[in-house]
């Protein structure tokens, strides 16, 4: 049996050599991997392919998350009972590493709109190195919200990011994002109501009549403002191109 170690961000595992032979010897051999979970992280070859023969296995577990992973080596030849060797790789963080919110936290937003920044994490080890490859599990573990994916790996900076739309009932949203063997990370968001203007909600701000001349000051009335009262951005209004009709003074533009 073969066992191998990677921790998360090193280099990958020393190979291993294995001597085949056989008896007689000149015997053609084949060697087959397969692995029960993880994918495609075990390789082999064979020099030369006749017997006695070198089998050289090596190990690429970039992007694997920590834990164990199982697979076997099949050794093959005419008229010979195989030979399965197994494999075993264990997948560990440095006990340096720490995962930690790198932007996008505190955001709110209307329901049913995606946020404008996403959930951004960083995964880093010794010395603060950025981790490549590592999967990092996002979920909304409160109140209402779509993400673009469940699983993301790091980026060469050692980051990983997704986007948020909140759903359609207002109230705080917990996105939480996870790599296995260290803390999870909180994202804690609000879902609002978007701001509205109302039916003939502009109006003067000296008369509260719905005339306005050049330079007067106005006065909107609506739901669902928060200070400061940026409304005319992202406003629901009632005119043909989404705005608020006003009234202007007789004989001005």
């Amino acid at each position: 049996a073969l066992a191998f170690t990677w921790v998360v961000g090193a280099t990958a595992p020393a190979n291993e050599t294995c001597s085949i032979t056989s008896s007689p010897s000149g015997v053609g051999v084949t060697a087959t991997v397969a692995t029960t979970s993880g994918g495609n992280w075990l390789q082999v070859s064979l020099n030369p392919v006749m017997s006695p023969s070198s089998l050289t296995v090596s190990v690429n577990a970039a992007g694997l998350a920590p834990g164990s992973y199982n697979g076997t080596i099949t050794l093959s030849a005419l008229e010979a009972t195989d030979v399965v060797i197994p494999v075993a790789l264990t997948v560990v963080l440095g006990p340096s590493t720490q995962l930690q919110a790198a932007g996008g936290d505190a955001q709110t937003g209307a329901v049913g709109k995606a946020l404008s920044n996403p959930l951004v994490v960083q995964v880093t080890g010794s010395g603060g190195a950025p981790l490549t490859g590592v999967p990092v599990a996002f979920a909304v573990t409160s109140g209402a919200a779509t993400l673009s994916a469940s699983s993301v790996s790091t980026a060469s900076d050692g980051t990983a990011s997704v986007m948020v739309t909140l759903g359609s009932s207002p109230g705080a949203v917990t996105v939480t994002a996870t790599v296995a063997g260290l803390p999870s990370v909180q994202f804690r968001l609000t879902a609002v109501l978007p701001p509205t203007v109302a039916t003939g909600g502009v109006v003067n701000a000296a008369s509260n009549q719905p005339l306005l001349a050049p330079g007067a000051l106005a006065t909107v009335y609506g739901a669902n403002f928060s200070p400061p009262a940026t409304v005319f951005t992202n406003m629901t209004g009632t005119g043909t191109n989404g705005g608020v009709p006003v009234g202007v003074q007789p004989g001005t533009s």
